[in-house]
């Protein structure tokens, strides 16, 4: 396995704010700073790569901690002055010298109170001008992410002569006096803390995030697996790759291979031939700035909900007496409060990682799935949701304001009238498709467990119809762009509109995917021939008045299932609805590769 392009990028998660500063007075204090070993922190506006994305993500980010209501934080970078802003040695086991140089670094603040650093070293170069190989690559991830093992100061060496190099001392002493209160996601004790030295940090990031981009060359299919688990985990090449590692990979091209975990994210791509120069070109470059946001506000998400999740382990009591008592408003009120920060949080965050390009919004998706963003989301609102209806119903009762008649009184109050107001308007924000109105995917991860549930509960019949606009890629590539293509995508749900009954649930998935819900009497109420009139119908009248050069359609299944009698999940009643579709696609679209 040759290397032809390697690019090394390494992050490190922490949570920031306290000693008497708000998030967002640190984040002000932050821009424009001037940073230890002679550099100063300033804002980051660099277009890097696709316009679309960017338009969206920069304007979620502006410098000064956000005065505009749709910041969501603000990203800045190092800037040194010098060719390399640190340079040091690493010693492989085999032997081997190699170089090392961190050339670019950069720290995203969120208004969250989660901050990001990361850095990106240069090289690694061996004496002779080389990549190193494989093995030696892989040792060296392994070793580097290790911010604070005092083995590990054995491998690296501070090439200015000032001895062993640890990483992890260096990142703190970076942060310490910029940022007040800087709390690692996961810390260790500094192993080179010095009570005589008042900027010794006690405490030290324990391990970075790896996130790596290479172009590589050969023969064996292997290479490119081999590289993708062992360089984004950081493990040793002697543990064993597990079975099933394939089916976790994201391809968005036959020769690329993507992959995320908990531990990192990296692109690796076979420079074949034909198409040597655009992966160690213009691709590493692309990855490296779009991809790389992504990511970014991806972890932004993952770290946010764990410290939402802290902050409900210290605000709401353990203790189950607590709720039982006459300050139960006041309980309620810091729940509803609570609950309307964390909805404002997605709504926002939802807002700045939209793309109209395909391939990016499927490998956001991709990365949110592998950290388990969407059942982390879920879990904390589902909690929170419950914990907020007890709450209600125990405000509501008479034992619960009995011997406080002030309870009636504050419920009447503006204050608690307009907070429940906007907590049911971001709940519905959070749950709607921008693009089309309908509900979107995490419109249906919630809603349709609750449906499918509903009908099993009062044994009727659920109706369930996958959709699939056909022709989209031919649209946006042949019709007018991707302009068009989202009037197709519009157009595809007015017919769902048309067609569905006023109580059915609409739902837009993803990309041209689309989803119909709802609940009938009967099994025999003839509701597929109905509904596949109804949808062909509303083409019909939609395409005969779109004024478009090309028709829009779609493919479809729809679906009845007697729950009294019916033992599958809504999976596999899904699965069946899809293969329908899918049949009539084959048959329909021909534009279909």
């Amino acid at each position: 396995m040759g290397i032809e392009k390697l690019r090394l990028r390494y992050v490190v998660p922490f949570f920031f704010g306290g000693d008497g500063l708000s998030i967002r007075e640190a984040i002000m204090d932050a821009t424009g700073c001037i940073a230890p070993y002679g550099g100063r922190w300033m804002e980051d506006t660099v277009w890097r790569g696709e316009h679309d994305l960017y338009e969206y993500v920069l304007g979620s980010f502006n410098a000064g901690g956000g005065s505009d209501p749709a910041n969501i934080g603000v990203m800045l970078c190092y800037e040194s002055g010098k060719e390399s802003i640190k340079r040091f040695e690493y010693h492989s086991k085999s032997g081997n010298s190699y170089s090392f140089d961190i050339r670019d670094m950069g720290l995203d603040l969120f208004m969250s109170g989660v901050g990001l650093l990361w850095y990106e070293v240069g090289g690694p170069v061996s004496d002779t001008g080389d990549y190193p190989d494989i093995s030696e690559l892989i040792g060296f991830e392994y070793a580097f992410k290790e911010l604070n093992y005092d083995t590990n100061r054995k491998v690296f060496i501070d090439a200015d002569g000032s001895g062993p190099f640890m990483m992890g001392d260096w990142i703190a002493r970076l942060l310490q006096p910029i940022l007040p209160g800087v709390r690692f996601a996961a810390k260790r004790r500094n192993v080179l803390y010095d009570e005589n030295d008042a900027k010794s940090p006690v405490f030290v990031p324990d391990k970075s995030l790896m996130y790596n981009y290479m172009a590589y060359s050969g023969d064996d299919p292997q290479d490119g697996l081999r590289a993708a688990y062992y360089l984004t985990k950081g493990y040793k090449d002697t543990h064993s790759m597990p079975s099933g590692f394939e089916g976790k990979l994201y391809r968005p091209f036959a020769n690329v291979i993507c992959y995320a975990c908990t531990e990192g994210a990296g692109y690796y791509a076979l420079a074949t031939e034909e198409n040597r120069t655009f992966f160690t070109g213009g691709m590493a470059g692309r990855y490296m700035g779009d991809y790389f946001v992504m990511y970014l506000l991806v972890l932004n998400i993952h770290y946010s909900l764990i410290s939402y999740a802290a902050r409900i382990d210290e605000e709401l009591p353990a203790d189950i007496s607590a709720y039982m008592t006459s300050d139960v408003l006041g309980l309620e009120k810091k729940v509803t409060r609570l609950m309307m920060e964390i909805n404002l949080f997605l709504t926002k965050n939802v807002r700045a990682t939209v793309s109209h390009i395909g391939h990016h919004n499927e490998f956001f998706d991709y990365l949110g799935e592998s950290m388990g963003i969407d059942k982390s989301i879920e879990a904390i609102r589902q909690g929170i949701y419950s914990l907020q209806d007890v709450l209600n119903d125990m405000v509501r009762t008479e034992q619960a304001y009995r011997d406080n008649p002030e309870l009636i009184k504050w419920r009447k109050e503006d204050e608690y009238t307009d907070l429940a107001r906007e907590n049911d308007r971001l709940k519905e924000e959070i749950y709607k498709d921008e693009l089309t109105g309908l509900l979107n995917q995490k419109g249906y991860l919630k809603l349709s467990k609750e449906i499918y549930a509903k009908a099993k509960r009062e044994q009727k019949t659920l109706f369930v119809c996958s959709v699939d606009m056909n022709g989209l890629k031919h649209i946006n590539d042949e019709c007018g762009g991707h302009d068009a293509g989202d009037k197709a995508l519009r157009g595809v749900a007015d017919m769902l509109r048309e067609a569905a009954l006023p109580e059915d649930h609409l739902f837009r998935k993803g990309g041209d995917e689309f989803v119909v819900l709802g609940i009938r009497d009967s099994i025999d109420c003839g509701e597929e021939k109905r509904f596949a009139k109804a949808i062909e119908g509303a083409s019909e009248r939609i395409n005969s008045n779109s004024g478009l050069d090309f028709e829009i359609a779609a493919s479809y299944g729809p679906l009845l299932k007697d729950m009294a009698v019916c033992s599958d999940g809504l999976d596999e009643i899904f699965k069946e609805s899809d293969d329908m579709m899918y049949e009539m696609k084959v048959a329909k679209d021909k534009y279909r590769r």
